[in-house]
């Protein structure tokens, strides 16, 4: 068998897969933070006080009314109540009609463990009063024509709900073998004696079964859009008979019924307005807060955000270096046979990397640099390649490593010795003991090849008299 080609496992010199691709990173300073605060809470007071205004114009009994009922301190969010419920039995499955899921415990099954249809909490406590409404005129009360048709949602009636297929064509058998939930006066297959208003779709009990999410909640009872009353509600007197079902005193609740128009945010309902207008005033506050904060430590903050750019514009500095190109470039620059004595130099790592860090910059500037990838200048591409190598497997040798490392650390030390006999000459003349070493980007090519050539060569120079090639530290003379 032939070898496979090493070639085959290398990822495509791509922006993409050698992820080069350009990239933008937002630096939130407090000219656009503060701005953006003061907009954004600007914007949603605006929109709270749209809907406040909206919601407090919705005016009772004028235009085309809806009757409510509602609820004061009835949880329905609780959590288990909220989930006491089958969804597949409430859809018709002839299964989960027989067998209710363990959710709806404790009521699950009835009088001798027949199962109850249908199960849970929510549809065992269906609100069950009654209301007629009558209009006095003359003496004469007139019923006002209460419409239960398109009470509930269109996604709980065509979606969500289903009855069981009638057997016989009556709904009453398709119920047969089940019992009625605990407090319910009759069963589910008699809550109508219209067709498409009975069992699991009955209007009243598909509204009641869409749990509130607050405490105090309404819930939508009839519509007045039949006869003389289809747009408004006439001035006069009214009755209305209410046939008492629900108990409320239990849970300390309250009942009460509500006739109301609707706009196209809904009923009368302030929360979301209320809602709106303290977020924006957060916002504002927030902005004002920092503000303070800003003008107090602006100089510190100045400074910093001027460091932390600084230090990205470095980052990006030595990333620029990563194309093929540039890396050829740096390799083979003159001066590079000195420069690449260096092998942490040529690698672009510190000499404190393990050896995965090695083999791994190793294998990224291998790709960058090899011939193969540079074919519009294979040759400079090559000699850039075999310096990589070069100091690739100077790094994998624990000796060369370790003589590449003492040659830093004596260069260092050299260095700083330098630096101190300057700074004391130029104290002792007089003059600044500013010194260009104080900034490392200020050092000139010259003494950087100067000083790997002088390091090397005392290297090379000890070389016959030692039994390893660690240099010599350099001796501070003491004064």
């Amino acid at each position: 068998m032939g070898k496979e080609d090493p070639k085959v496992s290398k990822p495509d010199n791509t922006a993409f897969t050698q992820q080069r691709l350009p990239a933008w990173q937002p630096i939130l300073s407090a000219g656009i933070v503060l701005p953006l605060f003061v907009v954004i809470g600007l914007t949603f007071i605006g929109i709270g006080i749209g809907l406040f205004i909206t919601s407090s114009n919705v005016q009772e009994i004028e235009g085309p009314v809806f009757m409510y009922y509602g609820l004061t301190n009835y949880y329905q969010n609780y959590r288990k109540y909220g989930i006491s419920r089958d969804d597949d039995q409430l859809f018709g499955n002839i299964d989960s009609l027989k067998s209710p899921a363990n959710f709806c415990s404790p009521y699950q099954m009835g009088a001798k463990q027949m199962p109850i249809a249908p199960c849970g909490a929510i549809a065992n406590s269906l609100f069950n009063d009654t209301f007629r409404l009558f209009y006095k005129v003359n003496e004469v009360y007139t019923e006002v024509l209460l419409d239960d048709n398109g009470i509930s949602w269109w996604t709980d009636y065509n979606v969500k709900f289903r009855n069981p297929p009638e057997i016989n064509g009556s709904l009453k058998n398709a119920f047969e073998g089940t019992v009625k939930p605990l407090n319910w006066p009759k069963p589910v297959y008699e809550l109508s004696t219209n067709p498409n208003n009975n069992g699991f779709i009955n209007q009243d009990f598909l509204v009641w079964m869409r749990i509130a999410a607050l405490p105090n909640f309404r819930k939508l009872y009839r519509r007045i859009s039949e006869g003389n009353w289809s747009r408004s509600l006439p001035a006069g007197n009214y009755s209305l008979e209410i046939t008492y079902n629900y108990p409320v005193l239990s849970f300390q609740g309250k009942k009460k019924v509500v006739f109301s128009t609707v706009t196209w945010m809904g009923g009368k309902n302030s929360f979301l307005g209320i809602a709106y207008l303290v977020f924006g005033s957060l916002s504002i506050v927030m902005a004002l807060i920092m503000l303070i904060v800003y003008a107090k430590y602006q100089v510190q903050i100045d400074r910093d955000i001027s460091t932390k750019n600084k230090q990205v514009k470095q980052i990006e500095k030595r990333d620029s270096v990563l194309t093929p190109k540039q890396q050829i470039e740096r390799l083979i620059r003159p001066g590079s046979s000195y420069f690449n004595l260096n092998p942490f130099e040529v690698l672009q790592l510190d000499p404190e990397v393990t050896e995965d860090e090695i083999k791994k910059r190793f294998r990224q500037l291998s790709i960058l640099v090899h011939p193969d990838k540079n074919q519009d200048d294979p040759d400079r591409a090559q000699k850039a390649f075999e310096a990589v190598d070069k100091a690739y497997k100077l790094l994998l040798d624990p000796e060369q490593k370790k003589r590449a490392i003492d040659v830093i650390h004596a260069g260092k030390e050299y260095v700083e010795h330098t630096m101190k006999e300057k700074k004391k000459q130029l104290k002792k003349d007089g003059k600044s003991t500013v010194v260009e070493e104080d900034d490392p980007e200020m050092e000139t090519r010259d003494g950087r090849v100067d000083s790997w050539r002088t390091f090397q060569a005392k290297g090379k120079k000890k070389e016959k008299n030692r039994s390893f090639l660690k240099p010599p530290k350099v001796k501070m003379e003491q004064r």
